[in-house]
């Protein structure tokens, strides 16, 4: 009986003990999951705190990555096994040096500003998208303007332009973020004519970009106002939609020695671009805030169409070295701050 009574005890405490351990370890669980919350909530509220009113389009892919770099592996407290609580190791402990989290905070801030001010740089040289469009025109004869996803011929997708066919009149341009700029497209010296043509062949977003024009007959000019100071690639397209060859030559202000004029010849083969086929890429830079496009056709040829164009920013390759250093360093900063060889406490 006695023996019994002892088994059954003994199981009586194995259980509690067993219990106790199990309401312990979901006391863990819980407060870990706690801490986890606590954390992503805490970073989210340091990645909006440090990036104050910047925008995602104006910090860029560069500063994001700059911050991932900097709170990758970044401690989760401030006390390790062997180092002060503090974070500030004695050098007669082996000089170990050991990164806090208000070390990491500091490093990682560093870099955002660096990525930031970068970012910021390039941003303020966006590019833009020009459709010569008429609302009145049905999708077929090029009506409408292009969706945000079609990148034409130089790639750059984003937000595109209105201006009339007509070509005449003054607007202002938003950039491929759909942004307002500043820039200015000013038409005085296009001929006030324009139209659109269905050719069955071109679909979608090519046709709302070639299926519809502007007449340039015999010269004509426009310009753009506003412009950051810089180098671009700029695509002009002059190819009229019923595949006609009609040759336009085409010049613009600061472009590269040898680049003017370029004369694009059509006829387009149906939603395909070709160089001198259907656009000229001219690389130009900008040094009074202006862009100057000039249009001749031959005198004994009718109207030559011009569909609309791109202005894309150059990167400077002293911007990319910056940018890559400043990277760099960061990467470099974080390996030599991280301690080795230590255990961190949960």
């Amino acid at each position: 009986m006695l023996g019994h009574l002892s088994i059954e005890r003994a199981c009586r405490t194995s259980e509690d003990a067993s219990t106790d351990g199990c309401q312990k370890a979901h006391s863990q669980e819980r407060s870990s999951g706690r801490r986890s919350t606590a954390e992503t909530a805490g970073a989210s509220e340091r990645w909006q705190k440090d990036f104050g009113i910047l925008s995602l389009e104006r910090v860029g892919i560069f500063g994001k990555v700059c911050y991932l770099v900097g709170m990758h592996g970044a401690p989760r407290g401030t006390s390790r096994v062997g180092a002060d609580p503090d974070g500030t190791a004695s050098a007669r402990k082996g000089r170990t040096r050991v990164m806090t989290r208000r070390r990491w905070a500091t490093v990682s801030r560093a870099g955002i500003v660096l990525a930031a001010a970068f970012a910021y740089q390039a941003a303020a040289s966006l590019g833009w998208n020009v459709d010569f469009d008429s609302r009145s025109l049905p999708p077929v004869l090029g009506g409408g303007l292009p969706s945000d996803s079609f990148g034409a011929a130089s790639g750059q997708i984003g937000r595109w332009n209105y201006v009339p066919v007509t070509g005449g009149e003054s607007w202002p341009l938003v950039d491929v973020f759909g942004n307002a700029t500043g820039v200015q497209y000013h038409g005085d010296g296009m001929s006030g004519t324009g139209g659109g043509y269905n050719d069955p062949y071109n679909v979608g977003d090519y046709r709302l970009l070639m299926n519809d024009y502007n007449l340039t007959e015999p010269r004509g000019w426009f310009y753009l106002t506003g412009v950051p100071n810089g180098r671009y690639r700029v695509y002009t397209y002059a190819a009229h939609p019923f595949r006609a060859y009609r040759p336009l030559q085409i010049s613009l202000s600061g472009a590269e020695t040898g680049q003017n004029p370029q004369i694009v010849t059509g006829p387009l083969v149906p939603n395909q671009f070709q160089h001198l086929i259907t656009h000229s890429i001219h690389d130009i830079t900008v040094s009074d805030g202006t862009i100057r496009w000039d249009l001749v056709n031959e005198p004994w040829m009718p109207g030559v169409p011009i569909n609309g164009f791109q202005v894309v920013p150059i990167p400077e390759p002293a911007s990319l070295i910056t940018m890559g250093g400043a990277l760099a360093a960061l990467l470099i900063r974080k390996g030599r701050f991280r301690p080795r060889g230590t255990k961190e406490q949960i």
